[in-house]
């Protein structure tokens, strides 16, 4: 971090960070925040340690608050929601396939339809 505010967007740690929990959501289909720790964990322990320190209390605090308040922006949709509601979305039925749908329609055209506002409103 970078000292002054935590989860900055300007530090490339935590941007690496953001990047493998969102991944890791899409990967693994973790539906809730412990869940999600644990395969964050498993998968990416040195992106976690670099990221938040290697005190499990603190690192399970910080990565809690993340789940419920940081917002990712989803590079391939531009959509931004906090990670507990992006794995909301991966987990109902056809969650998968509607993502890859709405980011195979992203590559395709520039605009949005209105179902995609819907699903994924804008901040």
């Amino acid at each position: 971090m970078n000292g002054e505010f935590p989860y900055c967007e300007t530090d490339s740690v935590m941007d690496r960070l953001k990047k493998v929990a969102f991944d890791t959501l899409w990967r693994y289909g973790s539906e809730d925040c412990g869940g999600w720790i644990n395969d964050l964990l498993a998968c990416y322990p040195e992106e976690v340690a670099d990221a938040l320190g290697n005190n499990p209390p603190e690192v399970f605090a910080a990565l809690t608050d993340i789940w419920e308040t940081t917002d990712y922006e989803d590079p391939r949709t531009g959509f931004s929601m906090t990670y507990q509601k992006w794995a909301a979305l991966f987990a109902v039925e056809y969650g998968l396939e509607v993502y890859e749908a709405l980011v195979k329609s992203k590559e395709d055209k520039a605009e949005i339809s209105p179902v995609e506002a819907l699903l994924f409103p804008r901040r």
